[in-house]
């Protein structure tokens, strides 16, 4: 009933006229598109190569859906995430394949829809120059490929940022009884996924009240026109989200504790962090949320990036640090102004949030910022652009001709730095028994199922510990080894297929086994470095057989083949039976 008034404020015959009159900007916004939903779903199955355990708990996740195991979008899962985000995760992976690809598809489509959705929100307060480029850049950053191209749900964040602004514009320009609704329904809608959705509360609030500031102040102190009508609309706001998220609330009244678990584990106060960084440094409260708060409005700029997407500095990158920067300086300045209040509100309360978290500011509680560094590169580019015209005299055709290579080379840039993969670990947060176990896994898929695995990694890892080994070996069945292998110990049986696994430190362990089972077949792997990542001994009942070629990186399409070229795992391939190939 919500939507009902849609058709009665565009009428069909208008929306046709304005899609004819407008045809030539459409056209280069879906071909924009276009190549950001190539970029998206290239080679998603083998790009990025590893595939996190925190990815893999989401694809677990989902195919607990699609076997029924999981059962209400109305809870919240592992890591307190709400259950929702699985069933439409498993609604792409029943759709594009049960596998790596379909986890992380429902993210490149939503990564794919914000880029019309950049272009929408920038021509709202800026006009369609503003918004073709801050869409061009959104469909080639780095980062906002980065949450595209991966089956966690940070995306969600960027996602209804830019749906809740969209709306906000369209709220504060007519006060419109709908609006306000949909306003409600969208913010109660985006709670159902990352739990950094929730900041969008106080945006609204605080986009609202500017505004009301900025624009009918003295209409507001006398409650007339537009105090009685804020305070309706602000009312359908409210009565929006209560009824998108009843279902939710429902659970928590009945859970409390799992509404806060995620906040109070990353919140510099509920976690402890604060208190232990006096403790620590020495400085005061105010010292150290300062330091926080500089840190993370430099993010962009001169801080390390921390969390799970790590780069160089500075993270928006090297073509566009000076845009962003610039653009950030333009909405702060000019927040009185409605075309850059909402990207102002935005950014700094990005910003704040972030300072209240434990640690160094990571980039996972920024994923906002895949959404908002593309509109403020837009806009301090566009400002020199116009500089240069009007101060400078310099022709018009002329920075034109100069802005479009400027958004050429910089998209270029960005394409090319993220599908730079040659060292899979070096922009993630997990560490190298990650890289193991990831290749391990792959390993695994290689062979075929039917596999019986034993784990000689306890204590530093297990079969379970890294739940990538059975998503994507699914079929195999892992058996820990808490003790060390030896030769009084009784030798497991077999009962098929068997491959037994060991970390570098347990690798002393293999000669034992090859005496139980003689004429398997072993691979050391190694990276590029030379460092041992793990050992595994193949095992056949039956007469002796070689395997496949193991540890090597899956097939991978033109724009990842930098992922095949310098890949992680090195191996020289034997087929002598028995033999330990290394």
């Amino acid at each position: 009933m919500a939507f009902a008034p849609v058709p009665a404020q565009i009428s069909q015959p208008r929306l046709d006229a304005r899609i004819r009159a407008n045809w030539a900007e459409w056209v280069c916004v879906l071909a924009v598109t276009a190549v950001g939903l190539y970029l998206r779903v290239v080679d998603l199955d083998h790009f990025p190569w590893v595939f996190t355990s925190d990815e893999a708990k989401f694809g677990m996740a989902a195919r607990s859906v699609l076997s029924n195991r999981l059962l209400t979008p109305f809870a919240t899962g592992f890591d307190n995430h709400p259950t929702l985000y699985f069933f439409l995760e498993a609604a792409t992976m029943d759709l594009f394949g049960n596998n790596v690809s379909g986890s992380r598809m429902l993210c490149a489509l939503l990564g794919t829809l914000a880029i019309p959705l950049t272009y929408l929100l920038v021509r709202q307060h800026l006009g369609k120059l503003h918004g073709f480029a801050a869409a061009t850049i959104a469909a080639t950053f780095h980062f906002h490929l980065f949450l595209s191209r991966n089956a966690q749900n940070n995306f969600t964040a960027p996602f209804f940022l830019l749906l809740t602004l969209i709306i906000l514009h369209r709220l504060v320009a007519g006060w419109r009884k709908f609006d306000a609704v949909l306003l409600g329904m969208t913010i109660g809608l985006a709670q159902y996924f990352y739990v950094a959705n929730r900041l969008l509360v106080p945006t609204a609030a605080a986009y609202i009240g500017l505004t009301l500031l900025c624009e009918h102040r003295s209409e507001i102190l006398r409650l007339r026109r537009h105090g009685v009508a804020v305070a309706n609309r602000a009312a359908l706001v409210v009565a929006g989200m209560i009824v998108v998220t009843a279902p939710q609330a429902a659970y928590f009244s009945q859970n409390p504790s799992e509404f806060s678990a995620r906040t109070h584990i990353v919140s510099a106060f509920a976690s402890g962090w604060l208190d232990r960084e006096r403790e620590s440094t020495g400085d005061g409260t105010i010292a150290i949320l300062w330091g926080q708060f500089t840190r993370a409005a430099l993010l962009p700029f001169h801080t390390f990036p921390a969390g799970f997407y790590r780069t160089d500095v500075p993270f928006a990158g090297m073509p566009l640090a000076i845009p962003v920067a610039l653009g950030l300086a333009i909405v702060t300045v000019g927040f009185r102004h409605r075309r850059y209040r909402a990207f102002a509100v935005s950014c700094w309360l990005a910003v704040v949030a972030v300072a209240l978290t434990e640690g160094p500011p990571q980039t996972n509680r920024i994923a906002v910022g895949a959404s908002l560094f593309p509109i403020l590169a837009a806009i301090g580019a566009m400002a020199v652009t116009s500089m240069c015209s009007s101060l400078l005299r310099i022709p018009k055709t002329v920075t034109a001709a100069a802005l479009g290579l400027f958004f050429v080379w910089a998209s270029w840039w960005n394409v090319d730095f993220y599908f730079d993969d040659s060292n899979p670990l070096s922009r993630t947060s997990d560490n190298t028994n990650t890289l193991v176990a990831n290749t391990f896994a792959y390993e695994l898929k290689d062979l075929g199922p039917g596999y019986t695995v034993y784990y000689a990694g306890p204590p530093r890892m297990f079969y379970m510990g890294h739940l990538n080994i059975p998503f994507l070996a699914v079929a195999d069945t892992g058996i820990d080894v808490d003790r060390p292998w030896t030769a009084n110990a009784s030798p497991p049986e077999l009962i098929g297929p068997t491959v037994f696994f060991f970390v570098p430190e347990r690798v002393a362990e293999l000669t034992v086994v090859q005496q139980w089972f003689p004429g398997g077949i072993g691979t050391s792997h190694r990276t590029e470095q030379g460092r041992d990542l793990y050992t595994s001994y193949i095992v056949k009942p039956g007469p002796c057989s070689v395997a496949p070629q193991l540890g090597r990186l899956p097939s991978s399409s033109s724009i990842g083949a930098a992922v095949r070229n310098a890949g992680p795992v090195h191996n020289r391939a034997s087929s002598t039976c028995g033999a330990t190939r290394t």
